[in-house]
């Protein structure tokens, strides 16, 4: 007679998105290692690695550059990637992003030294460099494509990972919706005027950055992405309705999702960005939280079936947080 046992999945999603954080920057350091070993032997002695706005003024042994490439392109990546899985790898989409985010920093650490040392073969000196500005966008091109691709590498979160199990908490608050009532709500959360300080003052150092080392194009490009990124991620519109939870960033993307399926519980909230979260925007907090947050104060709080939860700071939090509540109740 044989008796069936279940047994857990020794590969969870965590160990999965470890493992990757492992693997990628290894591997992209190891082919840059490799390359450079191709064509060392066309390489000056001494080789530029560091510049100031009159040319090269630091140099480094060829055969010691070999051990910078994998130095710089495996132990930030390692050390950035654990601590970030350690903080948020219970969600799918934080798994995603720190395996991304690791191989990308890999990418550009370990293919920005390779890069600044091909542009160097058949130099009889190392001084005769040039600058370095086209290695820093290939660099920083080739990191945002393959850690994008890397990121969908892991699995992210299924359905069953945060559905809720049970009915909404009674003491959690409701709205008095009829049965077949539709209600939606909808809020803008805008940063305050921090937010606009802080971005005046990057393209004030940016601008500077170029003026010293004459970088345009690199500059430009830093600011594209930077810029960009800083406010898609820093203006949100909240939305809860019939599918749930919506967080839209302000140029209708990113997008996030929480389905009514996966509210345990909405509560208010409050938060200081930086004592809980590290800052603002999009963030990863500590306790599985993630955080839409762009200022101190109220905040609509949403605990999920798997333990995280998703916080967004904005107004009227009350009354999103009963809608929520009331038609995910009304979902089960």
């Amino acid at each position: 007679m044989s008796t069936a046992h279940e047994y857990p999945d020794r590969w969870s999603s965590q160990r999965k998105a470890a493992l990757a954080v492992f693997l990628w920057p290894l591997v992209i350091t190891a082919a840059a290692v490799l390359w450079y070993l191709s064509f060392m032997s066309d390489l000056p002695e001494q080789l530029a690695t560091h510049w100031s706005r009159r040319g090269p003024d630091g140099f480094t042994a060829r055969e010691s550059v070999p051990w910078v490439i994998a130095a710089m392109g495996l132990i930030v990546p390692w050390f950035t990637g654990a601590l970030i899985l350690a903080i948020g790898g219970r969600d799918g989409r934080h798994r995603r992003i720190t395996v991304g985010f690791a191989a990308g920093l890999a990418v550009f650490t370990a293919g920005l030294m390779t890069l600044i040392s091909w542009d160097q073969r058949g130099l009889a000196d190392g001084s005769l460099a040039r600058d370095t500005e086209w290695p820093l966008i290939a660099a920083m091109v080739a990191a945002l494509l393959i850690g994008t691709a890397a990121a969908f590498t892991v699995p992210g979160h299924t359905e069953d990972d945060t559905r809720a199990s049970g009915r909404v908490p009674s003491q959690a608050p409701r709205l008095d919706l009829g049965p077949e009532q539709r209600a939606a709500w909808s809020r803008v959360a805008v940063p305050g005027r921090w937010f606009w300080v802080f971005l005046v003052v990057m393209a004030g150092v940016l601008l500077g950055t170029a003026l010293l080392t004459g970088m345009w194009l690199f500059t430009a490009l830093m600011f594209a992405i930077t810029g960009a990124t800083a406010l898609a991620l820093s203006v949100f519109r909240v939305t809860v309705g019939e599918s749930g939870m919506v967080v839209t960033g302000s140029v209708g993307f990113p997008r996030w999702r929480l389905p009514l399926e996966d509210v345990v519980e909405a509560r208010v909230t409050t938060v200081d960005p930086f004592s809980d979260f590290g800052g603002w925007g999009y963030r990863m907090g500590m306790h599985n939280r993630t955080g839409f947050v762009v200022r101190k104060g109220e905040a609509l709080e949403v605990e999920r079936g798997n333990g995280t939860s998703w916080v967004v700071t904005v107004d009227d939090a009350e009354e999103g947080a009963a809608l929520l509540n009331t038609l995910a109740d009304r979902n089960r």
